[in-house]
């Protein structure tokens, strides 16, 4: 018999699958109106000089392209 069944829950109870998790529903709450703000604002001490900000910007616009093997 097999330890694992496909397809059967090992916690029947648990979450229902695309439940998704309290913090991002929160987080996303909080920045629904404030995005485009909060991305000027990063813009703009990037611009200023601020690397911090320029690597998130670029980390985010253009990621570093990851190397495969064949």
């Amino acid at each position: 018999m097999p330890k694992f069944v496909k397809g059967v829950s090992g916690n029947p109870a648990g979450r229902k699958p695309g439940t998704r998790n309290r913090a991002t529903v929160w987080i996303e709450q909080l920045m629904t109106g404030d995005i485009e703000a909060v991305v000027a604002r990063v813009v703009k001490a990037a611009k200023a000089g601020d690397m911090v900000a320029a690597k998130l910007l670029l980390d985010r616009v253009a990621p570093v392209r990851k190397r495969w093997r064949r």
